[in-house]
């Protein structure tokens, strides 16, 4: 199984139900112009234009974005997305601290493993991070998640499944 780099997410780490990135903090972030200009730009190059998840191939930007994020003192990271699905493949040079884990997400603002894992937690584990430990497990909880709304569980089925390898990397 290939891995290609979609792009980062700019995030904060936060503990909610057992989950632990929120990704984009400027967005929640109200009456600060820098922030409400970083969150259009980000809008309109690449939310709004490409059909995809909330990613951005572009670490100039996501540079300048974490850069915001700690002048304001929010304690943000970066994160390197991977799929198995090419939207990009971005081979920028840089170094990968550690492997967070494995989501599903529809897109960045949803995650499917975060909104529905109680109905599966007897059935699988997640780490420290409420992500998934392997690829092998995202795709038992997808299995998992069609099986229930196929049975006639009510979950969120807006969005494709899309597995995901979230990793914290330095620049």
């Amino acid at each position: 199984m290939r891995l290609y780099r979609l792009g980062y997410i700019v995030a904060t780490v936060e503990n909610y139900r057992n989950f632990a990135y929120c990704a984009w903090p400027l967005s929640n972030i109200k009456n600060d112009k820098i922030a409400d200009e970083l969150s259009t730009e980000a809008d309109d190059r690449w939310f709004t234009v490409y059909d995809m998840q909330e990613i951005i191939p572009d670490i100039e930007y996501i540079k300048r974005y974490y850069q915001y994020c700690k002048q304001i003192g929010l304690d943000a990271i970066i994160l390197l997305v991977e799929s198995t699905e090419k939207i990009w493949d971005i081979n920028d040079n840089i170094v990968i601290e550690e492997i967070l884990g494995y989501d599903c997400i529809g897109t960045v603002y949803y995650s499917y493993l975060k909104n529905d894992y109680e109905d599966f937690k007897n059935q699988l584990r997640v780490n420290s991070y409420g992500l998934l430990c392997t690829y092998d497990d995202v795709e038992k909880f997808i299995k998992l998640r069609k099986k229930a709304i196929y049975d006639g569980i009510n979950l969120e089925n807006f969005w494709e499944e899309t597995p995901i390898r979230l990793s914290k990397i330095s620049v």
